[in-house]
């Protein structure tokens, strides 16, 4: 989803009837930071396929790693309770993407630029894991971001980037 995506989207929830109220972000997403069990290499999930969205220019959205391409299709990825939580990520916009680079070193490319500009991401939580490393964030639009960092089946040195993003979920 790219910038003006977002920030008219935020303002759509601005203009919402008084009637409805934005329901205020936890302190710390539980969706996956309270995930525990163990990594079953035979369990795999699919994702969703990827929101419709207008051209976007991934090198603008993301910081730069290394050969950083945007997938048209979904990676299927392993990570404990994922399944637990779809229903979680309904009306959730995911986006594909690999890189040349270890899930380490992107991990760290990322955690070290999202909360700066032009992003402005407040880290909310980061898992570590056997699996691969979930980054989550919030933006003050109301924008929850998680981006999970997963090597590569073929070639553990190499990255995909899977990113998740939605809204506060609106009460009324």
């Amino acid at each position: 989803m790219n910038w003006l995506n977002r920030i008219l989207l935020a303002l759509c929830l601005v203009h919402l009837p008084s009637a409805c109220a934005v329901a205020s972000p936890p302190s710390t997403p539980t969706a996956l930071s309270t995930a525990t069990a163990a990594l079953t290499p035979t369990a795999t999930v699919a994702v969703p396929t990827p929101a419709p969205t207008a051209n976007e220019d991934a090198e603008t959205m993301l910081p730069h790693c290394e050969g950083l391409q945007k997938l048209k299709e979904p990676v299927k990825f392993d990570w404990p309770n994922l399944n637990d939580h779809m229903e979680q990520f309904i009306g959730t916009a995911w986006e594909y993407y690999a890189c040349e680079q270890a899930p380490a070193d992107v991990a760290r490319l990322y955690r070290e630029q999202l909360p700066e500009p032009p992003y402005n991401l407040q880290e909310t939580n980061w898992l570590e894991r056997q699996e691969g490393t979930l980054g989550i964030y919030f933006s003050q639009t109301g924008l929850w971001t998680y981006v999970w960092f997963i090597p590569q089946p073929n070639d553990p040195q190499k990255s995909y980037v899977i990113i998740a993003e939605s809204f506060a979920s609106v009460e009324c």
